[in-house]
């Protein structure tokens, strides 16, 4: 006498279908986790999720036109220092409001070299609208390309809204010591 298998699909049709679903599931996620690399995957989910972040820079050095990120992390809570000098806290809304995110220094406070962020990530360039600056970094320069490249605006001290035009726009920053000088001069350093 043949054994009957007790199953969850005792109908052929219905089994198949099922295991059509679970492939479909299956191919669909892992279609979703290989679509996008992991920094865009952090950027777009983690960022966009969480209230406070953190980046850690080190000055250029010699032939270096921009610093270099030695880490970047997000978190719901103020995030403990990873070490540094801050140099500058950005905001998601005007007058030092919303989300921010902290921008540390290595190689301590500014100076007339400074520090460039060529680069602010697709979520910060979207929505910064304020920022402070500290440790001597007294001079910015806020640019509408990555690059140093777009309108720019110098700023000194503590800035509390980027203007119109640079208002959820802004996707590198200069910073240093030293007095006031304006954005064309910059380029020529």
């Amino acid at each position: 006498m043949k054994k009957q298998e007790a199953s969850l699909f005792p109908d052929s049709s219905l089994k198949k279908m099922s295991y059509g679903f679970v492939a479909l599931c299956l191919a669909i996620l892992s279609g979703l986790m290989t679509t996008a690399p992991a920094h865009a995957a952090f950027h777009q989910s983690t960022i966009e999720q969480q209230q406070y972040c953190q980046l850690v820079i080190a000055k250029p050095s010699g032939h270096e036109a921009s610093s270099k990120v030695l880490s970047q992390s997000c978190a719901h809570q103020p995030l403990q220092s990873e070490g540094g000098t801050l140099l500058m806290r950005l905001y998601t809304d005007a007058h030092f409001k919303g989300k921010s995110t902290t921008i540390t220094g290595t190689d301590g406070p500014c100076d007339a070299t400074g520090y460039t962020i060529s680069k602010i990530d697709s979520y910060w360039g979207t929505h910064i609208s304020s920022y402070r600056v500290y440790n001597n970094c007294k001079i910015s320069f806020a640019y509408r390309e990555t690059n140093r490249k777009g309108a720019c605006s110098s700023f000194l001290g503590d800035v509390p809204y980027v203007g119109s035009g640079l208002n959820d726009h802004l996707f590198s920053f200069h910073i240093q010591s030293g007095q006031a000088i304006n954005c064309t001069a910059i380029k020529l350093l």
